[in-house]
């Protein structure tokens, strides 16, 4: 009895506090949130809000939001997330209700005045295929990249911010979940989607890291290993897990060429060793594909496979669009 009614009043405390956040949205960021074209919302601490379009380039709604009603969606959203932002924690990463979608807030003093980004999930899986017919990446590439994950080698996906990186994951995770795989699935914020019937989805919280998470997932018993981004030490122990008997990964990571994921890498594994085991990595990573965006257009740039490691990395250039 007493399970029961803490559950109701807990169900009606997230309802009040969800009702609390639609108002302080406000017509037009509901309204963003309901556009099926755009992707993200920023709002800067000027005040200005912006919008980045699927098929446009980013723009200024000629929108503004003052300071006070900034905050109060800030400090909502960490209500919801049953945490706290305020001047001695002014971070606050979250998902927003019934929606998914990725909440960023700042707070003063590291800034200015309030701001916040939202990135909403994909409202649908692209293909492999889709990336084809939309000159994403020509064909032998497709090829490429199937008959990797049809082998199980590991692949690296790097690029910046905004280029992609995650919806391409998915559109390899959908190629993975054409086999009888265990695949467990590890991320900060839920992004990647995944239609194998064996999965497990984990991610992170306040208390729990990806170091440790990555741990737990080795008694899961996974065939396979993907990683949502990586983005500190945890890349060693992934990397030891995708060679000890645990192939056919895969992870993204922030760089701007596909030789530049081998060096982030590296920088990553320096948060927790000095020596950087960079046999290791050779023998744990089998292919990168670099995408990019330039404007609206999103672009496989580079796809290179690593041979090994000899006083350096030996690779083998598959595929790179020319300028």
């Amino acid at each position: 009895m007493f399970s029961s009614t803490t559950q109701t009043r807990e169900k009606e405390k997230n309802t009040r506090i969800y009702d609390m956040l639609l108002s302080a949205l406000g017509d037009n960021i509901r309204s963003y949130l309901n556009d099926d074209g755009i992707i993200e919302i920023m709002l800067n601490p000027d005040g200005k809000l912006w919008v980045d379009h699927l098929s446009q380039a980013k723009q200024f709604t000629g929108k503004t939001i003052v300071k006070e009603d900034a905050e109060r969606i800030i400090r909502i959203v960490a209500s919801y997330a049953d945490s706290v932002c305020n001047a001695s924690h002014p971070l606050i990463s979250a998902e927003l209700p019934n929606s998914g979608a990725r909440f960023q807030g700042i707070l003063p003093p590291i800034v200015e005045n309030p701001a916040f980004t939202i990135r909403k999930k994909a409202i649908r899986i692209f293909s492999l295929s889709d990336y084809v017919n939309q000159n994403i990446m020509p064909e032998h590439v497709f090829h490429l990249i199937r008959n990797a994950v049809a082998k199980r080698k590991n692949i690296l996906i790097v690029g910046g911010t905004g280029s992609g990186k995650t919806t391409l994951a998915n559109a390899i995770l959908s190629e993975m979940a054409r086999y009888d795989h265990r695949i467990v699935i590890i991320e900060d914020t839920i992004e990647l989607q995944c239609s194998a019937k064996d999965y497990v989805s984990l991610r992170t919280t306040d208390l729990i890291s990806m170091e440790q998470l990555l741990k737990a997932t080795m008694r899961l018993r996974p065939d396979r290993i993907i990683v949502g981004e990586v983005r500190g030490g945890e890349a060693l122990t992934l990397l030891k897990a995708w060679n000890t008997g645990h192939p056919g990964g895969l992870a993204t990571v922030h760089a701007n060429s596909a030789i530049q994921g081998l060096t982030r890498l590296e920088q990553l594994i320096q948060e927790v060793i000095i020596g950087v085991p960079r046999q290791l990595i050779a023998d744990a990573i089998h292919m990168i594909i670099y995408i990019q965006r330039d404007g609206v257009k999103r672009n496989v740039k580079e796809v290179i496979q690593i041979e090994g490691y000899n006083k350096t990395y030996i690779t083998t250039e598959s595929y790179i669009l020319l300028d």
